[in-house]
């Protein structure tokens, strides 16, 4: 799955590829902020622990590589 992760008063996003399921991922961000986690820690695709303070998470997006694709183009389309 790839994941992007939008960080408040951060210009820039934190995107990458992990080898968990989309239900795997959206269950340990609901885990996190439901059970008052400081934290939120998420594991990509080569090992490497991402962790982002719960309370400056924005979004989060899931998608599988082609729908994340998708839709960056139409991101891309609509700036233009």
């Amino acid at each position: 799955m790839e994941v992007k992760i939008g960080i408040r008063d951060n210009a820039r996003e934190l995107e990458f590829e992990s080898s968990q399921s989309s239900a795997q991922i959206n269950d340990a961000v609901s885990a996190a902020l439901n059970g008052g986690a400081k934290t939120i820690n998420l594991t990509d695709s080569k090992g490497v622990v991402h962790i982002v303070p719960a309370d400056a998470l924005a979004y989060i997006v899931i998608a599988t590589p082609a729908n994340f694709a998708q839709f960056k183009s139409s991101r891309l389309a609509a700036r233009h």
